[in-house]
């Protein structure tokens, strides 16, 4: 009989929150800054706004939709050596970057081949603290991924500066040396002991598209990571075009990483409380961030789109602190990494096309009014998606409550049975 791990929820499962933090810090601290990115190849290679906007949104775009062979790797190599071959092959995207003469090689070294990597990285961080907890879920997964607020705040004022002392093609260099410290970070990631991981030896359990309340969470992710592509990739020159400075327009993204960072600890401790139901506070955030997004279009001041930024910050926190315990909660711990990889391709889908399209609707009205209202009234109608599953899970809830018992089997082993998950565990540590 193989008992679960003593490492749940203690001891090293906080060194895996701790690399998972600093792994969220480098890959989304330079994805959700390519605005930053984006003025500089517009003014390097006076292309259209929509053409360069392919540049920068294709990072995040790749980041998602390496979900499913992320989930590969990991269910043949394990949290660890995904990890690290993520950290290697995103320096060699930055590299090649370093050399591209247009945008459309770009288009392939800055966001194809470093998204995916990032994307494995990603995975595997969230992976490994998802596997590492059960009760202090919502706690950990919101402390690892606050990386992700630290990584928007101080990536877009590094950014500038290295550009400023080095070139862009200098920057790319140095940030292929910190996207090399993936490695270090899984290093740090154990293999972990779990029964129920038996239960499905594939990356991709076709089970999980029985759910409703799986596909309601897909379209939920993919319209809110197209308005999250409109508003990050073009923040900065929509307050360059309203005549705020550069430095300034970058601190709005900055901004958005300081209270993204709240956020992130604030709904990761908020969920954590009994009685509060995790999927209605998910759909609150996006609902008001939604908001948030189509006040931009309205606002031309820097005080005023400050104001917007943070409120877009705090509550857009919501998709990386809560989604994946949501997630576990309705396709159990077994069809995790298979279900995050799928629900990955879907957020993926709406981070490609969110960007151009914003880049688009420039072109063709001369004004970022439009492309903001598209991207809030995006992020609201994802709130809408999140009802069936808020009914669903509160009635299964309900039932649970009644129905959850304690067995023993025949070698005394406690066994806590609810719903279709089964965990066991030995008399002394029940």
């Amino acid at each position: 009989m193989r008992f679960i791990d003593r490492n749940i929820d203690r001891h090293w499962a906080w060194i895996i929150v701790a690399s998972s933090f600093f792994a969220h810090l480098i890959c989304f601290g330079v994805a959700w800054t390519t605005g930053v990115f984006n003025a500089i190849f517009l003014e390097e290679f006076r292309e259209s706004r929509v053409v360069t906007s392919w540049a920068g949104s294709l990072m995040p775009a790749c980041m998602f939709i390496a979900g499913p062979l992320s989930s590969f790797l990991i269910s043949r190599l394990g949290c660890r050596v995904t990890m690290m071959l993520g950290g290697v092959t995103s320096t060699c995207g930055f590299v090649l970057s370093c050399f591209a003469p247009n945008i459309t090689v770009l288009y392939f070294t800055f966001g194809i081949i470093t998204g995916l990597s990032f994307g494995a990285a990603h995975l595997a961080a969230i992976t490994a603290v998802t596997f590492y907890f059960d009760k202090f879920r919502n706690v950990a997964t919101g402390v690892a991924v606050t990386g992700v607020g630290v990584g928007t705040l101080i990536f877009p004022p590094l950014i500038r500066a290295l550009v400023d002392v080095y070139s862009w093609r200098g920057a790319m260099l140095l940030l292929g040396a910190v996207s090399l410290n993936l490695c270090v970070c899984g290093a740090l990631i154990r293999p972990v002991d779990r029964p129920e991981l038996k239960k499905s030896q594939t990356s991709l359990d076709p089970t999980m598209f029985r759910k409703l309340d799986f596909w309601m969470l897909c379209m939920n992710n993919f319209l809110v990571c197209f308005g999250l592509s409109i508003t990050y990739l073009h923040l900065t020159a929509y307050a360059e075009n309203r005549g705020v400075d550069f430095e300034r327009s970058a601190l709005l993204v900055s901004g958005i990483g300081i209270s993204n960072l709240v956020g992130r600890l604030a709904m990761g401790m908020i969920a954590q409380q009994q009685g509060v139901d995790t999927i209605l506070l998910y759909l609150i955030s996006f609902l008001v961030s939604g908001v948030a997004v189509a006040c931009m279009a309205a606002l031309g001041t820097f005080a005023g789109l400050l104001v917007m930024a943070l409120l877009f910050g705090i509550f857009t926190a919501g998709i990386g602190t809560l989604s994946a315990p949501i997630l576990a909660d309705i396709l159990g711990i077994h069809r995790f990494t298979g279900g995050y990889g799928f629900l990955s391709i879907v957020s993926g889908l709406g981070q490609m096309v969110g960007g151009p399209v914003a880049g688009l609707m420039y072109d063709q009205t001369r004004t970022y009014v439009w492309s903001f209202l598209v991207g809030g009234i995006s992020m609201c109608l994802s709130s809408m998606f999140m009802i069936v599953p808020f009914r669903r899970m509160r009635s299964i809830s309900n039932i649970q409550t009644t129905e959850e018992k304690y067995v023993f089997d025949s070698g005394q082993n406690v066994a806590m049975v609810t719903g279709d998950e089964t965990i066991t565990m030995h008399p002394s540590t029940a």
